[in-house]
């Protein structure tokens, strides 16, 4: 009896070892951003016709209330800069033809960071989203000024 137990206690010891052996290799993590802004200009058209990437500048902002408690319900508006680059070629032609400057657009896709050297051999490090996912909340009528 006793040597059953102490086989099952080895048997959960070795299974638990196991499984953190996989989990440790098969770890999961998330890079997911979402943003819902406004297009800085119009969407630049880079890389080659066999891998083609658009890529724009989105505002994002948020209001900042005053920490002066004479300035009560006062408030200011802080807006941050990203740039999005997109590289799913049905996405590239869709953003592309139809993405213009001031249009309200829901975002999604993940943070990527890179570092290249420009001509006067500098670094410089850059931040961009990847999009996976590009909604657009401005209508076609709102476009054009109806």
């Amino acid at each position: 009896m006793f040597r059953l137990q102490l086989q099952r206690v080895c048997f959960s010891a070795v299974r638990i070892g196991q499984f953190r052996q996989m989990q440790q290799k098969a770890e999961r993590s998330v890079n997911q951003v979402t943003l819902l802004g406004r297009v800085g200009k119009d969407v630049e058209l880079k890389g080659s016709d066999e891998h083609p990437m658009a890529s724009f500048s989105l505002a994002t902002s948020e209001n900042i209330r005053s920490k002066d408690p004479d300035e009560i319900g006062d408030f200011t508006q802080k807006t941050s800069w990203h740039r999005i680059c997109i590289f799913k070629p049905g996405l590239v032609d869709i953003v592309y033809t139809y993405c213009k400057k001031g249009d309200r657009l829901y975002v999604t896709g993940k943070l990527d960071y890179s570092e290249y050297t420009n001509n006067d051999g500098i670094k410089v490090y850059q931040t961009s989203v990847i999009a996976d996912e590009v909604i657009f909340l401005t209508s076609e009528n709102r476009r054009d000024g109806y």
